[in-house]
């Protein structure tokens, strides 16, 4: 009896996910009418003369953005050089660990920190 109730619940979250995923793909369809590939037709320019007149001159922004993960991550390495990736984690608590991992290794393909591999983690440098 156990396994017949099991095997239901299994069908019918299949079922569940089917017309979930059909849904979505309706969705889809019908976006690709409305808005074939291929057929969009360039339009005049929605920036009017006085707004780009009105927008001040170029911004040197040399950092990123104060609150970004990629300026925790750079802060925190330049604070305490020599520190282990592992320990980044406690220090950026609410952050997914994978995003923290991804953001290091862009940060160290870029030449922006140093990684140098220390057992299972990597010391950081700036």
């Amino acid at each position: 009896m156990f396994w017949f109730i099991l095997l239901l619940l299994v069908i019918g979250a299949g079922f569940y996910f089917y017309s979930s995923m059909k849904e979505v793909d309706d969705e889809i369809k019908e976006s690709r009418i409305l808005f074939p590939p291929g057929k969009v037709e360039p339009g005049p320019s929605v920036v009017s003369e006085a707004v780009v007149a009105a927008e001040p001159a170029a911004v040197v922004n040399d950092g990123p953005p104060a609150g970004s993960l990629e300026a925790e991550v750079l802060r925190l390495v330049a604070a305490t050089p020599g520190m282990k990736q592992t320990d980044l984690y406690p220090h950026l608590a609410d952050v997914n660990k994978k995003s923290i991992q991804q953001m290091v290794r862009v940060l160290a393909d870029d030449g922006r920190i140093r990684r140098e591999k220390s057992g299972s983690s990597y010391l950081l440098y700036p």
